[in-house]
């Protein structure tokens, strides 16, 4: 795991309330800070086993994000798969945007996120089934509190996942990454 903070002085203006309701336990801190997290895959128990070929470990997200937002913060996925970040995001009180290329997600998105799921609505609290660069361009600078990206791999796992070169894989990447910069709040992650 990679974390990038993005120059700035964070807001501090919260709610004590909000604070203390985000606030992690001492045993919490300890374990989330360690240099190495002991975190089994997901099995069977994922709804998105054998739908989805790289299912992200719903504690990995679920310690970025209490690490790094607070209560009614914003969390951005950017590749959303089978929409495990938003799940854990909304589970934590967090607000969430994702969005997803591949249609065929849809299914196991709304199945981890509840029946309420509308595509092509930008609002928060959603998934769109979009190209991450249109996406991106549609939301304000500045208003992400944190994005958790698990990205294509190069790795020609599905239409997705294949580049015709390692230099257009690496120009996907520099390009997202210039594209998502903006859209992080002062401080955010």
């Amino acid at each position: 795991i990679t974390v990038f903070v993005k120059d700035g002085i964070p807001e501090n203006n919260l709610p004590a309330k909000i604070k203390e309701k985000s606030k992690l336990s001492q045993k919490e801190w300890v374990e989330f800070t360690k240099q190495i997290w002991n975190i089994p895959i997901p099995g069977k128990g994922d709804l998105a086993f054998g739908e989805h070929s790289a299912i992200m470990p719903e504690e990995i997200v679920r310690r970025c994000v209490r690490l790094f937002t607070f209560v009614g913060d914003i969390v951005l996925d950017p590749f959303a798969g089978s929409g495990t970040t938003l799940k854990v995001a909304k589970e934590l009180e967090r607000n969430f945007v994702g969005y997803e290329i591949s249609k065929s997600y849809e299914d196991i998105i709304k199945l981890k996120l509840g029946p309420k799921l509308f595509w092509f609505m930008l609002k928060i609290n959603q998934i769109y089934n979009l190209d991450c660069f249109d996406f991106l361009s549609k939301i304000d600078d500045n208003s992400i509190n944190l994005a958790v990206i698990d990205p294509p791999y190069n790795m020609s796992k599905a239409d997705w996942d294949t580049f015709k070169s390692h230099k257009d894989f690496l120009d996907f990447t520099y390009k997202w990454i210039d594209a998502l910069l903006p859209k992080l709040k002062q401080n955010g992650s």
